[in-house]
């Protein structure tokens, strides 16, 4: 390994490598094991949300996220169970179509079971009631 060093680096700074690699390598080659072992786990895909059902829900306020923004939109709807929930929109086709009632996507993660809720077309939601 010195000898590679020698030519890579040169023969004076082979020797400094060459110690730094030997004193720190394992320690360098664990830290870079570890970063990669959390990277893993904080990247991995977890799976996108499936479809379960579209919902026509009343709204209970709704009102523009900013004055500057026309197009954007905070919408809140009242579920099947009584909850309220908060959901905003920035396409302009969904926002100006809220009215009395909204429709909403229900989709589940596939591993934990999570629901999540988004704004939809009111078309989408026609046969589904």
């Amino acid at each position: 390994m010195l000898d590679f060093l020698a030519r890579l680096l040169g023969p004076d700074r082979a020797v400094s490598a060459y110690v730094f690699v030997s004193r720190f390598g394992i320690a360098i080659l664990c830290g870079l094991g570890f970063l990669a072992v959390i990277a893993f786990l904080f990247l991995r895909p977890t799976g996108e949300p499936e479809h379960e059902a579209y919902l026509t829900l009343p709204v209970v306020s709704s009102g523009p996220l900013s004055a500057s923004d026309q197009h954007a939109v905070m919408v809140v709807v009242q579920l099947p169970d009584g909850e309220n929930l908060r959901l905003t929109e920035t396409e302009g086709l969904i926002a100006r179509s809220i009215a009395d009632t909204a429709c909403v996507e229900l989709r589940r993660m596939p591993r934990s079971g999570e629901a999540r809720y988004r704004l939809r077309q009111p078309h989408r939601c026609e046969g589904s009631q």
